[in-house]
């Protein structure tokens, strides 16, 4: 569909620019949490577009732990995590742990073992 692949290709841009997206109604408060996980795409090598939205838009985030799951097809998490950081950290949330995961391991069945290894670091955390 025609109209998929424009879309796509716009969200791709804005990842790259930076750019931020229009997003559907969800918890921003985090005033009543002890950790936020996020779990995100890599796109173009950025945050994409909606993670960077919420992200921005997170409340009562002083003093609460956070860590980031990256998933990707090739490259580029490092950036996004450290993108993430530095947008929670200047809210005064705490990084605990990160872990990237790429499409291959979920493929392969070495998902669950990766994902078992981050719960225990944002357990420990």
């Amino acid at each position: 569909d025609v109209y998929k692949r424009q879309h796509i290709g716009r969200m791709g841009l804005k990842a790259l620019l930076g750019g931020k997206a229009e997003i559907k109604p969800i918890k921003r408060d985090m005033s009543d949490i002890d950790h936020l996980v996020i779990a995100t795409p890599v796109w173009s090598g950025n945050l994409p577009p909606y993670t960077r939205q919420y992200l921005s838009d997170l409340s009562g985030c002083a003093g609460k732990n956070f860590s980031v799951l990256a998933e990707m097809g090739g490259s580029g998490a490092a950036r996004v995590i450290q993108k993430a950081r530095e947008i929670l950290e200047a809210e005064g949330m705490e990084f605990v742990a990160s872990i990237v995961t790429v499409e291959k391991d979920v493929e392969e069945g070495r998902f669950d073992t990766i994902l078992d290894e981050f719960a225990e670091k944002v357990q420990a955390g």
